[in-house]
């Protein structure tokens, strides 16, 4: 099989809309990529809370912030101690 249609094959099977999804890459220590991100809902030195779409996620830990906010990716730095991810009313509440 020639790499072109093992390319095709692989590429047929990934769901339509996969690659706007939001991604979260982390690594080690402290950077977080946030991919897709739909918008900022909270920043503290403390606390990031982003809006993912139908999902939210909290970002707490120390000495946070924004490294870069561009169209499609998004980097936090600091001492990330969690990562929750919130959907529907949780989303909203905090």
């Amino acid at each position: 099989m020639s790499k072109k249609s093992s390319s095709r094959q692989i590429s047929s099977h990934v769901p339509a809309g996969f690659y706007f999804r939001p991604r979260l890459h982390f690594t080690f220590p402290g950077e977080l990529e946030v991919e897709s991100c739909k918008g900022i809902l909270l920043c503290t030195s403390q606390m990031i809370r982003l809006d993912l779409g139908k999902q939210a996620v909290l970002v707490r830990g120390d000495e946070l912030r924004l490294l870069s906010a561009q169209k499609r990716l998004l980097r936090i730095c600091g001492q990330i101690i969690s990562i929750e991810f919130l959907s529907g009313e949780e989303a909203s509440v905090l």
